[in-house]
């Protein structure tokens, strides 16, 4: 009896040694490791609204789900009005908002190589340095990129995603705010890696702050949350956001004191100022 009572003391503790090791182990995990942990299983564990600040941290945003549309389907969706889209290009979007019209799906782009451009002809080199006080004329410039630069540019369809976040928006401040809400960058990872950024803002269906540009918003003080969508355009476009496989998004803002980092080597996973957007609802 006192051998089986030891036996049942000994697997006992045993187990709760390796609870111990496990649970340890597991906290040692970065935060992305765990991300990718939980997302491989089959159950989802229960959602809480990922939650961002704007700089100055009197803004809360609550980021309740999102959706992505490809670029051959943007013009097929019924549930994203064209009047809440901006015209937008491969590159950024303007200020003014499309005319009730949803994105051409086809769009193209023109990708000139002014680098090999300066470097064949040492001479529009020297014009683009001096600022175009040397080298040729401002007229002769004119003349000469209608003649060289076709030769140096390509035409084409980037790949392109459109990202959807469904947002709570609040006030969190004791004053009036006036706050751009499209001020916030998409980074893309895959495995860990950083693959590129976006912030070329195309879509906002909450009310429009029209003296500036299209969705900034005046939160007075004690205003109830707005609840809008922001929309971001994800374009492949000269490696500045690789779309060629599926990628882990995180949506946020760098903290000013780490502007100067190279964005490359920094760990999104590591920062609460980002959400990731893979791990919302759809």
């Amino acid at each position: 009896m006192k051998r089986l009572l030891a036996l049942i003391v000994f697997v006992i503790s045993a187990f709760w040694v390796i609870s111990f090791v496990i649970n340890n182990e597991k906290n040692k995990k970065t935060p992305y490791e765990r991300f990718i942990e939980t997302s491989q299983t089959t159950e989802r564990r229960e959602y809480e609204p990922r939650v961002i600040y704007n700089d100055d941290r009197t803004v809360k945003y609550e980021i309740l789900s999102y959706e992505f549309i490809d670029d051959k389907d943007i013009a097929k969706q019924t549930k994203y009005p064209g009047k809440y889209f901006l015209n937008v290009s491969g590159e950024f979007a303007s200020e003014y908002f499309l005319e009730n019209h949803l994105p051409n799906p086809d769009y193209l782009l023109k990708d000139t190589d002014y680098f090999a451009l300066r470097r064949d002809f040492p001479l529009y080199e020297e014009y683009v340095e001096s600022y175009g006080e040397r080298g040729m004329t401002e007229a002769e410039a004119e003349e000469f990129l209608a003649k060289h630069e076709k030769d140096y540019s390509t035409i084409y369809h980037p790949k392109t995603k459109y990202l959807f976040l469904h947002c709570r928006i609040t006030n969190i401040s004791n004053t009036e705010v006036e706050e751009a809400i499209h001020n916030f960058e998409i980074i893309g990872t895959r495995n860990n890696k950083f693959v590129g950024f976006s912030f070329a803002y195309c879509y906002f269906d909450g009310p429009v702050y029209t003296d500036v540009y299209p969705g900034w918003h005046t939160f007075e003080r004690g205003e109830k949350p707005l609840e809008c969508v922001i929309g971001y355009m994800l374009v492949d476009y000269r490696g500045f956001l690789d779309l060629s496989a599926p990628n882990t998004y995180y949506y946020g803002k760098l903290p000013k004191s780490m502007d100067d980092m190279d964005m490359t080597k920094i760990n999104y996973a590591g920062l609460d100022s980002f959400t990731v957007v893979n791990d919302l609802p759809e």
